[in-house]
């Protein structure tokens, strides 16, 4: 068979072009970092990199949801230190102003710093980060403690009126805030109720 000069450009062009394919793919995959452009390349690299793909993503997200966790915690114990403080000031006060040889002008002085005293503990109780309230359990929406009529109040609980054994007084037990840290939140079948070993309390 006869080899023309047509048939040897037309085979060298072909190889050519085929180098020339092979080249940029291996560049592409240099820069990419990838070992396969498509998945039907490599089909069972393509389920192992898509497996671990999912779990790189869920491993981000349980460092997320964590960090998250510790931000609250320290911020809760931040504020739970501060209430320590303002309660261990108050009683200081409150026996300074129990002293008979106090006058009354030194009382209403110690009064005027109990009632800042008390708004300060006001504000500390109803510590909120991104419009969520530490200490309202549920209720994570609106501040948890309000004074009405001079009464103490917890989401909409008067605590002075509150008896032992009541409903109002399991349900404050029970309220609880859960933080969901990635292990997917499941809930009991039969009462609805979240399984405790899927989040953070």
């Amino acid at each position: 068979m006869r080899i023309t000069d047509k048939m040897s450009a037309r085979n060298y062009m072909k190889n050519l072009n085929s180098l020339s394919t092979t080249l940029n793919t291996l560049n592409t995959k240099v820069s990419t970092g990838r070992s396969f452009l498509k998945s039907s390349e490599d089909a069972a690299a393509a389920i192992r990199a898509y497996n671990i793909r999912t779990q790189i993503s869920k491993n981000e997200m349980y460092q997320e949801n964590i960090a998250y966790a510790q931000s609250s915690l320290t911020d809760s114990e931040s504020s739970l230190n501060q209430i320590n403080q303002i309660a261990q000031e108050a009683s200081t006060k409150i026996l300074s102003a129990k002293n008979t040889t106090k006058s009354l002008t030194e009382r209403t002085i110690i009064a005027n710093e109990l009632s800042h005293l008390q708004a300060e503990l006001l504000s500390t109780l109803n510590s909120s980060s991104s419009d969520v309230y530490y200490f309202g359990g549920t209720n994570i929406d609106t501040e948890p403690f309000t004074v009405v009529d001079g009464k103490l109040n917890y989401n909409g609980a008067v605590l002075d009126n509150v008896a032992e054994g009541s409903a109002t007084e399991k349900a404050l037990l029970s309220d609880s805030r859960y933080l969901d840290i990635g292990l997917n939140v499941a809930f009991d079948a039969t009462t609805g109720e979240i399984d405790k070993s899927t989040v953070f309390s």
